[in-house]
């Protein structure tokens, strides 16, 4: 129960971190409370080897389609805050890390749904989530904005059952290697 609690308390901390921390300037502080954060988790995890491998997987991908609809002009990251990298944004990643660490603890129960059920969670939520990213000042939109949250849209109905699916086969490959003990407590 402790894991649990400290995964939804981490998980929120972490995001409104990124996120004011992105609209006051301070792109630092979210990545630094995430990986505070990501620390107490993995310190609570009994199977900390698979899930920085989940972790890095899902957030490299989640990074990697943030940072080509930003390329793509559906997401701005700087908004107007001086330069900002087009490879790569810290505290997106940050959010990515921070994400992945609640799909084997406070997400896991969405395993149990069909995927078409995980997608339309994942369409319900996802752009959601940016579009208050957006109201706090921390990133924007095209300026269309139905273009922006249609493409979320589409990106969170595959994300998110994705990143479900990879955490899963991650945390069940390396059960496999080791005891099924060890597994059971992924």
């Amino acid at each position: 129960m402790t894991r649990l609690i400290v995964n939804i308390v981490g998980f929120q901390a972490g995001w409104f971190a990124c996120i004011l921390g992105a609209a006051h300037g301070m792109v630092w502080l979210g990545p630094i409370v995430v990986v505070i954060v990501l620390g107490v988790n993995l310190a609570l995890n009994p199977s900390w080897g698979r899930e920085i491998a989940s972790l890095v997987a899902i957030a490299a991908a989640g990074t990697a389609i943030d940072t080509g609809l930003h390329l793509a002009g559906l997401l701005t990251f700087d908004h107007g805050r001086g330069p900002v990298s087009w490879v790569f944004v810290p505290w997106i990643g940050a959010l990515w890390l921070n994400f992945a660490a609640t799909l084997s603890v406070s997400m896991r129960w969405l395993t149990r749904l069909p995927v078409l059920a995980i997608a339309a969670i994942g369409v319900a939520s996802g752009p959601g989530t940016y579009a208050l990213g957006v109201r706090l000042g921390a990133l924007g939109f095209h300026e269309q904005a139905w273009i922006s949250l249609a493409a979320l849209a589409i990106e969170w109905a595959i994300a998110l059952p994705g990143a479900l699916w990879l955490s899963r086969r991650i945390h069940r490959h390396g059960a496999d290697e080791h005891s099924p003990e060890e597994g059971a407590s992924a």
